[in-house]
């Protein structure tokens, strides 16, 4: 959350009582100015109070770390945001970036200080204050927030003959010429709006301007009246669904998603949603299933999982098979080239953090794009409907194989059911609170009324449900109609489609060789850069391989040629090696070896052979696609560590010459004797 002016802070916290309950909730609530010092306090305050309070400080933000303390729905909340001074707005200290954080957690995060002991309802409340005093949490909004400018005739009227007609008609021409005004304001400022008017003769009774924009657009472009002959009140409207800082509270778990997977010891997660945005994009190592499990469903729910190759790997088909997720494969395996681009379309041109997310990017892109046809499809259909479907849960049983026709049905079925369901629940539930009230003496005239009342709502929605039917059967018949009648009009305009479809495939070809040059000349100028760097003695090509084992050499070998006199190894694995392999790299006279991980034995084997180990952790390692550089001061290093190995082992054998010297003085003396 960014505050751009300071001004008064409310925090609020519930001290008893409950919005759900029948007991009223009381709150304490602090207030601070913008040096954080406290200016009032209150405690035991009620709901209304609190709004009064709000209108006499007219803070800046008003803090809480639970809304729902203040009513238990959305809609509630709504009432009580509308009903809070124009420029206050509410905010959840314990939400951040759409996930919920601990008060005190917060508090550390801003740097301030709080005890270990358990917070009192002031307590929170002042802590509140402070977090949204220093920027944190997040702006409690609606997704459909709107607002009503009323023009209408002030209360006061005059009595008297025609001079009240008069002064009737000199009204509806004042409130016309406000209307006007009104209107030319939110035209000049590019403001989406409808009016609603009630006309008279000589000028206007009233009107209404629904404007599509929040309240805080319309500061400084419309301003409240209150005069003599008419008056412009301002109200915000908030419906839709609860924001934190503009995202959904709730739907983010049921979204679908589609997930791109990369396995190995480093997996690649890539989560976007249906119309291809990127959620999450990260390479961790060591991750369980539970823990990929547990973050994909923390964006939401999985629809999807993508591979970039075309044989599935185990840990994809048994991630899917958990989750119930569809599985998209390629054809064939994904290239790199190709990989990159799908990466860099997704991202709009910013490169992935590692090759992993690279592929978990890619494949999950290209499983989108698969889609991406059939997906604008639904949304053609669905707004032809005039029925309130979930279009995200419609795309993802298409998804799955359900055609769109079918899916659509699915969820008008749901709809019927539920509507079905709460109704006789709601029913039921009445038949047992006048049981109750009665004491169990219901008569049978009054179960037999209930019965009769079930029955008529039965019969209502069966009505319903063949309104539905024959709405289906007609759209149906019109997709007939029109999909003959498309198809007469391409046969009459083939030439223009082929020359359409040609200009489009030749576009492609444009736009994929574009890209592809891009791609080209950033890598040119990446490998020209690190050449420049390899010329001037600030990097050089080292050899790498998975473990000392003459299958990872060999393998090294077949790939990049045989290892040669002086050349540096990376050796990946230092749990595995052979004598062989160690023969093998002494007799090539290797100039050092650089150990991924420290292995104290594999160090002194090495020492013993003649071979210098290295560690990784000391040296900055570039690992490009192919290649693998080391900075140039490793040879440094070497040419010091090898000099001191030549000077210990000259001491070495100076002292066993002294040795051997002073044995055989010993035994010439012994003979002597």
């Amino acid at each position: 959350m960014e505050r751009k002016e300071k001004g008064f802070f409310m925090g609020i916290d519930i001290e008893k009582g409950s919005p759900i309950s029948s007991k009223e909730q009381k709150f304490a609530v602090i207030i601070i100015n913008e040096s954080g010092k406290v200016i009032d306090k209150f405690s035991e305050v009620s709901l209304p109070s609190l709004i009064r309070i709000a209108w006499d400080r007219k803070p800046e933000y008003i803090a809480t770390d639970n809304v729902f303390e203040l009513a238990p729905d959305e809609r509630s909340i709504s009432k009580v945001i509308s009903l809070l001074p124009p420029r206050t707005k509410l905010v959840q200290v314990t939400i951040e970036n759409g996930k919920f954080v601990n008060i005190k957690e917060m508090a550390r995060r801003l740097g301030i200080e709080t005890d270990q002991s358990k917070l009192t309802a002031s307590k929170t409340a002042y802590l509140a204050a402070l977090i949204a005093l220093k920027g944190g949490g997040s702006k409690i909004s609606f997704s459909n927030e709107k607002t009503q400018i009323i023009v209408s005739k002030a209360r006061w009227t005059k009595k008297g003959g025609m001079s009240q007609v008069r002064y009737q008609r000199r009204i509806r021409a004042s409130i016309y010429i406000a209307v006007k005004k009104v209107k030319e304001s939110l035209q000049k400022a590019g403001i989406d709006y409808d009016i609603f008017v009630k006309k008279s003769e000589g000028g206007l009774d009233s009107a209404v301007f629904v404007v599509y924009q929040p309240r805080e657009k319309l500061y400084g472009i419309v301003r409240p009246h209150k005069g003599m002959d008419y008056v412009i009140k301002i109200k915000p409207i908030f419906e839709g669904k609860l924001l934190f800082d503009g995202l959904l509270r709730s739907n983010r778990h049921d979204k679908p998603i589609i997930v791109g997977i990369d396995p190995g010891m480093t997996i690649g997660i890539a989560i976007i949603d249906l119309e291809g945005n990127v959620l999450y994009l990260d390479s961790k190592k060591e991750m369980d299933r539970g823990d990929i499990i547990s973050l994909i469903y923390s964006y939401g729910k999985p629809v999807l999982i993508a591979t970039d190759v075309d044989e599935i790997p185990d840990m994809v088909k048994k991630l899917a098979a958990q989750i119930k997720a569809e599985v998209y494969v390629p054809d064939e395996d994904i290239s790199v080239i190709e990989k990159l681009e799908l990466a860099l379309r997704a991202l709009r041109n910013n490169y992935p953090g590692s090759t992993h997310e690279r592929d978990a990017l890619a494949a999950a892109y290209k499983a989108y794009l698969f889609f991406k046809s059939k997906l604008s499809q639904v949304e053609s259909y669905v707004s032809k409907i005039d029925i309130d479907l979930d279009i995200e849960k419609i795309k993802a049983d298409v998804i799955k194989g359900i055609s769109i026709a079918n899916a659509i049905e699915k969820q008008i079925n749901e709809m019927i059911k539920t509507g079905l369901d709460e109704n006789n629940k709601k029913t039921v539930h009445n038949d047992i609170k006048e049981r109750n009230c009665k004491n169990g003496k219901a008569t049978i005239e009054e179960l037999i009324h209930k019965i009769e009342k079930l029955r008529t709502q039965k019969t209502i929605w069966e009505n319903r449900i063949n309104e539905l039917n024959k709405h289906i059967a007609n759209l149906q018949n019109e997709i007939r109609a029109s999909k003959s009648k498309l198809k007469e009009e391409v046969l009459k305009d083939e030439t223009i489609e082929k020359l359409n479809d040609e200009i489009h495939r030749l576009k492609g070809i444009i736009n994929e060789v574009s890209t592809n040059l891009s791609v080209e000349e950033k890598k040119n100028e990446m490998l020209r850069s690190i050449l420049f760097d390899i010329m001037n003695k600030k990097l050089l090509l080292i050899r790498r391989v998975e473990s000392l084992t003459m299958k990872s050499i060999k393998k090294h070998e077949s790939i990049y040629g045989k290892l040669n006199n002086g050349d540096l190894i990376l050796v990946e694995d230092t749990k595995n090696f052979e004598n062989k392999a160690l023969e093998y790299i002494n007799a090539i006279n290797i100039s050092a070896v650089i150990l991924s991980k420290e292995n104290d034995i594999l160090s002194n084997i090495l020492k013993k052979r003649g071979i210098i180990p290295l560690s990784k952790d000391k040296y900055k390692i570039i690992d490009l696609d192919y290649f693998t550089l080391a900075e140039f001061s490793i040879i440094k290093d070497i040419s010091m560590q090898k000099k001191a190995s030549e000077v210990s082992k000259r001491e070495t054998d100076l002292s066993s010459i002294i040795e051997e010297y002073r044995k055989n003085r010993m035994s010439l003396f012994e003979s002597n004797t």
